[in-house]
């Protein structure tokens, strides 16, 4: 599995897009923050977070590829009938923070081997600020598009 061969930056540059264009509207209101339903994590979910993930869903849906996704809302879904590849997503990380206007949520996504056991690629974009970081397994870490130096 690697991300420059099977477009995992760009799949999750388009999910974060995707979700910030959906919840432009709500950050920093009062709607933002009511309550939707109970989490499959056992969390309240917000019209927000779900926005949010209802957003990266399609994007990923949209993808074509048979994958597993894990969110902290809908809990388990299988796209396809074998999945390729896991998905770990926080589709809005620092939920309150983005309903009050506080600039420090992001959306989180991980791409993993189907039974989580591989790890291949990170990305985590803050909404509010425009910083994008990304990983993948021995190929180094990036800020913006800029390598770290860090070994």
């Amino acid at each position: 599995m690697n991300s420059t061969d099977s477009g995992f930056l760009k799949l999750c540059r388009e999910a974060f897009k995707a979700a910030s264009d959906s919840i432009c509207d709500l950050e920093g209101t009062d709607a933002a923050s009511s309550f939707v339903c109970m989490g499959a994590d056992g969390t309240p979910t917000t019209k927000i977070d779900l926005a949010a993930e209802n957003a990266i869903v399609e994007i990923l849906k949209g993808d074509g590829r048979s994958m597993r996704i894990l969110s902290e809302e809908l809990g388990e879904l299988i796209l396809g009938d074998s999945p390729e590849f896991s998905v770990v997503l926080d589709p809005l990380d620092g939920t309150y923070n983005s309903s009050v206007g506080i600039p420090f949520y992001s959306v989180s996504i991980a791409v993993s081997s189907h039974d989580l056991s591989d790890l291949r690629f990170g990305f985590v974009s803050n909404l509010a600020l425009c910083e994008e970081y990304h990983a993948e397994a021995g190929k180094g870490a990036y800020l913006n598009g800029k390598k770290s130096n860090l070994p």
